[in-house]
């Protein structure tokens, strides 16, 4: 995403399958972000992670310290999947600059068993942006000069008279 004024930002999105190995993904991941890691970049990083971040067990210690490390922060803090058994923190929303953003959460749109997830990056239309404007003033503008001048031009012999 590039706005004017603003600094680039990347958005990447994620599945991990539930039933995917934790440790591979996270090398997979950390390989992917190596490829874009900039630090005049903004990053978001969101998606199923099938990791419950309600939970506190080796996974979520593990993705916890591998987006540490990263320097990214979760900022989704709500359940993102409830069912009438269970709820789940299990969709994510990572960013690299906590001031850029000025809402986020999650939303029951009744599409599936998970809730949308979203983030709203701040933007302000600059104010003080100078435009330069060239204007020619034509008030003293004689035309017979302007005539006589450019017949003075020596024009390599592509000139034509007709």
């Amino acid at each position: 995403m590039n706005l004017k004024q603003a600094r680039k930002t990347v958005i990447g999105s994620i599945y991990r399958a539930p039933d995917g190995n934790v440790v591979d993904g996270i090398h997979e991941l950390e390989k992917c972000l190596e490829k874009i890691a900039n630090p005049a970049l903004d990053m978001v990083i969101l998606g199923d992670m099938n990791i419950d971040l309600i939970k506190n067990n080796a996974q979520t210690k593990t993705l916890n310290n591998f987006f540490k490390k990263s320097m990214l922060e979760q900022v989704i803090t709500g359940a993102t999947r409830v069912t009438s058994k269970s709820m789940s923190l299990i969709d994510h929303i990572y960013i690299n600059n906590n001031n850029l953003y000025s809402h986020r959460g999650s939303l029951d749109c009744g599409l599936s068993d998970h809730e949308m997830i979203f983030i709203t990056r701040k933007y302000t239309k600059p104010t003080n942006v100078k435009e330069t404007k060239y204007v020619r003033n034509y008030r003293n503008f004689d035309a017979q000069c302007f005539a006589n001048d450019v017949m003075k031009i020596n024009w390599g012999g592509n000139r034509t008279d007709n």
